[in-house]
């Protein structure tokens, strides 16, 4: 069986205290389930602070061509309520407002927030 692009976008203060999962998501990575994960690091010494809609805005030509009418993947967001605010209103100026609504109607946005 042949799995689609997963890019994981995942966020966290620090490599070695906060990085839930980590050995399974690097697992995944290794093994082929997720294409590539892609971590921003907000307290890191040593490194630029980055949040999550950062480095999203980085990858904003792979993130519009993943999610477009066309190819059709889904997003699943989940995190802190700013957070997902700020990769909301990032997903608006990549797909625009309706692309957004269509992607909600579709369900292929998937919100768990919490504050």
């Amino acid at each position: 069986m042949s799995l689609a692009e997963a890019h994981l976008f995942f966020g966290c203060r620090k490599r070695d205290h906060d990085f839930i999962y980590r050995e399974d998501i690097e697992n995944y990575q290794n093994t082929g389930v997720i294409t590539r994960l892609h971590l921003a690091l907000s307290r890191e010494e040593g490194h630029e602070k980055q949040y999550v809609q950062d480095i999203m805005r980085k990858e904003s030509e792979l993130i519009a061509r993943l999610l477009s009418s066309v190819s059709k993947g889904h997003l699943y967001i989940c995190g802190g309520t700013k957070m997902g605010q700020d990769v909301q209103s990032l997903l608006k100026e990549l797909l625009g407002e309706e692309g957004v609504k269509a992607m909600e109607k579709e369900k292929r946005l998937i919100k768990e927030l919490w504050g």
